[in-house]
């Protein structure tokens, strides 16, 4: 039984990390134009909005409710996961993340066969040849796509993601729990 529980709470780290990173991600993505003050992390910095995001400042307010339903929902993974870690205080709270577990794998697998073709779904038979060769594509994949990267900002292009070290420095802090 220890070990089911285990692994369960392995698995609910797992997805709530994932989701809490994909969080931090749509926030970073679509907020830049704002000044973030995340709550984890007070001293994050201002972003300059580009040329294209400033003509979007009319869009901020839905944007701020949907950024408020993730807080709350951030909030309510970590009391899972506090309540998790101390399951003898907390034994009530497995059939919650069992149910919270279910319906992560549910979302993942739905959003996964939305794309049937991309990812480790297109494998038709799992075999250690197969997932080796699939493995070693994805990493081939990402090898060229920063290889190009790296000659589009040799050749003058501007940085892609981050507008300076300050703001890559709080994105790696937000993502660091993550591991992509």
């Amino acid at each position: 039984m220890s070990l089911l529980l285990q692994t369960l709470l392995l698995v609910v780290l797992a997805f709530a990390a994932v989701r809490a990173c994909e969080a931090v991600a749509r926030l970073f993505a679509r907020s830049r134009a704002r000044r973030r003050l995340d709550v984890e992390s007070p001293s994050s910095p201002a972003i300059k909005p580009t040329i294209d995001e400033k003509d979007s400042a009319a869009q901020a307010v839905p944007a701020l409710e949907q950024d408020n339903a993730q807080l709350e929902e951030m909030q309510l993974h970590k009391d899972l996961y506090f309540k998790l870690q101390n399951l003898e205080q907390y034994p009530g709270i497995l059939p919650q993340s069992w149910d919270l577990l279910i319906s992560l794998l549910s979302e993942t697998v739905a959003d996964a066969q939305k794309q049937p073709n991309s990812g480790i779904l297109s494998l038709s038979n799992y075999t250690r040849e197969s997932l080796a060769m699939f493995l070693q594509a994805e990493n081939d994949k990402t090898t060229q796509q920063w290889e190009q990267y790296l000659a589009r900002r040799k050749a003058g292009s501007p940085k892609e993601m981050f507008g300076d070290r300050k703001e890559a420095e709080w994105w790696l802090k937000q993502a660091a729990p993550v591991k992509y």
